[in-house]
C-alpha cells in the first residue's frame, strides 16, 4: 500500500480503482474512504514535485517498519503464552493474563 500513494497520485486515480485497491488492502468502507481521500487531497498543501519520490520512499520504509514491529509483537505474545502454559500452575488457577496469552497463542 506504500506504492504510488502520494497526494498527486491519489487525486488522479479513478475513484472505483482506488476503492478496489483499498478493499483489497482490507480497508473497511472502501468506497467511503476513497471519496474522503480524494476530497482531502484536494484540500491539503501539495508537496513540490521534486520531493514526491523521496516522500514516497520514506512512506514505503515506514510501512515496512510498522509491519516488522507488528510481526515482532505477535511473536513475543506467542512465546509468552507458550512459557506461561508450561508453568506448573498454569492450568490449576489460570489468571486473566494467562488466559489472554493462551488465547492469543491459539489465534496466531
Amino acid at each position: 500500500m506504500g506504492n504510488r500513494f502520494s497526494v498527486h497520485q491519489i487525486r488522479r486515480r479513478n475513484r472505483l480503482t482506488l476503492s478496489r485497491f483499498l478493499a483489497r488492502n482490507l480497508v473497511h468502507h472502501a468506497d467511503h474512504c476513497a471519496e474522503h481521500l480524494q476530497k482531502y487531497t484536494s484540500q491539503v498543501l501539495q508537496p513540490p514535485a521534486k520531493y514526491i519520490a523521496t516522500l514516497q520512499l520514506a512512506l514505503q520504509q515506514q510501512r515496512k517498519l510498522f509491519a516488522c514491529l507488528q510481526e515482532n509483537i505477535q511473536q513475543l505474545e506467542k512465546e509468552i503464552a507458550e512459557h506461561l502454559a508450561q508453568t506448573p500452575g498454569a492450568f490449576c488457577r489460570p489468571s486473566a493474563f494467562a488466559l489472554i496469552c493462551l488465547f492469543m497463542a491459539s489465534v496466531v
